[in-house]
């Protein structure tokens, strides 16, 4: 193994999480709404549920219907704007193109 590339890599994994953790750019707007979504979730929940694992899941959940809402609402404007039918293979096509850079990643 190059001895710069330790190094690299640990650079890179710190940019990625810096990205994914405060945004960058646009998404600097999708992570504050996501923050907020978040520890409203977390405020609500926790009024019931105490277990760290069941709020987890809680909050996951919850952020993924809202995700795939956001999905859909984007793709539905995107419609609107083409005047064509949204259809769910449009928000499932959205849905891989999103999560295939994920994919990349983590290899």
């Amino acid at each position: 193994m190059p001895a710069g590339s330790e190094s690299e890599r640990h650079s890179t994994v710190r940019r990625e999480l810096g990205r994914l953790a405060l945004g960058e750019g646009r998404e600097v707007a999708a992570t504050l709404y996501g923050t907020v979504i978040v520890m409203a979730t977390l405020t609500d929940a926790y009024a019931t549920e105490k277990h760290p694992a069941k709020l987890a899941a809680i909050v996951l959940s919850t952020s993924l219907v809202i995700w795939v809402a956001h999905l859909h609402a984007e793709g539905l404007a995107r419609s609107i704007a083409e005047e064509r039918r949204l259809t769910w293979a449009d928000t499932a096509r959205r849905m891989k193109a999103l999560i295939r850079p994920l994919d990349s990643k983590a290899s």
